[in-house]
């Protein structure tokens, strides 16, 4: 099934809603690109690790439009032409977490270096 980014919410600048065991990293805007997708990747094998531990295959983010309101935001804090032109194509960012992206790594290595994988945003089978 074909799937457009762009109707897909981020889930912790790691993974997209909607769309099962797929990860996807995406760096700072704002700092080193690669400091954002090693934490990031380190937090997917942790994922991996707890769903095998658990025996769990699939692990999906939810949708959260279908269920609550969120209020779009910005995926990327930057007003450049190259970004604005394909800005439509970018998976969406919300309000509030997990569905924002934070570009703050201080944040984000707290957020995904210990957060509890039985989350209500998660849909493991």
């Amino acid at each position: 099934v074909p799937v457009k980014p762009s109707d897909c919410y981020f889930y912790k600048g790691a993974m997209l809603s909607s769309i099962p065991n797929a990860f996807i990293m995406f760096g700072y805007t704002n700092a080193s690109w690669t400091l954002r997708v090693e934490t990031a990747s380190a937090w997917a094998c942790r994922m991996c690790n707890y769903a095998t531990q658990n025996g769990y295959q699939v692990i999906t983010p939810t949708d959260p439009s279908k269920r609550r309101q969120i209020k779009l935001e910005n995926p990327i804090d930057m007003n450049s032409s190259y970004i604005l032109r394909y800005k439509h194509l970018m998976p969406k960012t919300g309000n509030k977490s997990p569905w924002n992206l934070k570009q703050n790594y201080y944040v984000d290595s707290v957020r995904l270096a210990f957060q509890n994988f039985n989350d209500k945003e998660l849909l493991f089978q």
